[in-house]
């Protein structure tokens, strides 16, 4: 998993990128630049479009699952918040990999809870960004055969605070 820290002292005072695994240079390698520089500019920006707690750092990793794989129930503890990036190119309804989440009552109780409270279904549609609160119940339908060759592909990790320790 690649983190990506924040480094404070640039011009008019905005934290920047610095990408820790690579030689400690000052960027990511060019394909993840692109996104971490988006990503960093959505929850920075003068008026952001997502509440955020304050944080110090967030991870990548990319991900593919295949037809016959995806994710079982669970919730990342000790994060401020999740995402989700679907870089797949295209998508069609028959081919599953939905993200499945708890809703709020149901998001630190056991997945049978969500049969009886519902919960919230994603579709995993091309370019999108999904953000979740840290310690949401969640899961990852499996790619059904009617992918083919395709497969479900996204970037996605964490945001972190670095003084804090779950």
């Amino acid at each position: 998993m690649e983190t990506v820290r924040l480094v404070q002292g640039f011009p008019h005072g905005k934290p920047s990128l610095r990408d820790s695994t690579f030689g400690g240079s000052d960027s990511a390698p060019p394909a993840l630049q692109v996104f971490t520089d988006r990503l960093f500019g959505l929850v920075t920006d003068d008026r952001p479009r997502f509440a955020l707690a304050p944080w110090t750092d967030f991870t990548l990793s990319p991900w593919t699952y295949r037809p016959g794989h995806g994710l079982e129930w669970h919730s990342d503890r000790g994060y401020l918040a999740g995402y989700i990036y679907y870089a797949h190119p295209d998508w069609h309804s028959s081919w599953g990999g939905e993200l499945l989440v708890a809703p709020d009552a149901a998001a630190t109780s056991i997945p049978e809870s969500v049969c009886e409270a519902g919960g919230v279904f994603i579709y995993p549609r091309p370019n999108r960004l999904v953000l979740l609160r840290g310690g949401v119940l969640h899961c990852i339908k499996k790619v059904e055969g009617a992918a083919g060759k395709a497969f479900r592909a996204s970037i996605s990790g964490f945001f972190l605070d670095a003084g804090v320790r779950d």
